[in-house]
């Protein structure tokens, strides 16, 4: 194969149904090309986040956070737990934790769960992402962030 030439392989293991599009945008000895690809849904959805829109400096609140199991796969809290982790930045102790187990176990696939705590606000004013997103410890991040400010 001569330098100048690309190989391009393509493999369809099967048919996705989403309406959801990424675009990649691939450069290859400058040369730009986009990708577009169907992308499956988020094997984690936000349902919900029920928490105040503001608080006093150090104060303790509760919040609700819900999550669908969007996934083919059911979440357990097995050798590699599913649990809901903090986001904005990754793994931060700004509410006092940076984990919430499963209340129960397994949340089957369609199931939704709903995380309940009480948190704790930074000590210093301002308003700050109250942010989270699933986690299966030892594997990876998956599905979409649930996102606030406070």
């Amino acid at each position: 194969m001569a330098i100048n030439q690309i190989e391009t392989k393509v493999i369809t293991k099967q048919k996705i149904s989403t309406k959801t599009l990424i675009a990649i945008g691939l450069f290859l000895i400058g040369v730009g090309a986009f990708l577009y690809l169907q992308w499956p849904s988020a094997p984690a959805l936000c349902v919900s986040i029920g928490a105040p829109s503001s608080v006093m400096p150090g104060q303790s609140f509760e919040a609700l956070i819900t999550m669908k199991n969007n996934s083919a796969k059911a979440w357990t809290t097995d050798s590699t737990p599913h649990r809901l982790g903090s986001q904005s930045p990754q793994d931060n102790w700004l509410w006092g934790t940076n984990r919430i187990d499963l209340p129960s176990s397994p949340i089957n696939p369609g199931q939704t769960v709903t995380f309940n705590r009480i948190f704790t606000a930074p000590t210093t004013p301002g308003s700050y992402p109250f942010d989270w997103r699933m986690v299966e410890e030892y594997v990876e991040w998956f599905g979409n962030k649930c996102t606030r400010y406070i």
